[in-house]
């Protein structure tokens, strides 16, 4: 597969759109039995509804679990997840793939590029107010 800058498949085949965003980010990761054997921190290179790809200076391997949290002053993001891939872009600098397993709070809604401006989430519309 070909991996354009930003993180894109050329060869896009995915479901949902993904939009680049650059957020930092925390996370545990665990083994196959559930137990943790870490904590990081990266950045977002972009997200989508069924996942995210992040950078970080962990190799995070195929299959490993991660929980991820993102906290910003306009919402939090809590999510488990699956990684799919990860690959060395640099000394000590890897891209990571993850796959939602479970949303535990918050979405994308705020970021979607398919909904209309003035559209808050939810379909409510701003006026303003």
């Amino acid at each position: 597969m070909n991996i354009t800058g930003d993180g894109a498949s050329i060869d896009n085949r995915r479901e949902h759109v993904r939009v680049a965003v650059r957020q930092t980010l925390t996370y545990d990761y665990y083994d196959e039995a559930g137990q943790k054997l870490g904590v990081g921190i990266g950045a977002t290179v972009n997200v989508s509804e069924d996942g995210l790809m992040l950078t970080t200076d962990k190799y995070l391997q195929s299959g490993m679990q991660v929980l991820i949290e993102i906290v910003s002053h306009l919402y939090v993001f809590m999510a488990t997840a699956v990684v799919a891939h990860s690959a060395e872009i640099g000394d000590t600098l890897y891209q990571v793939g993850v796959h939602y397993t479970d949303i535990i709070q918050g979405d994308w809604s705020l970021i979607d590029p398919s909904r209309q401006a003035g559209t808050l989430p939810g379909g409510s519309q701003n006026h303003g107010t």
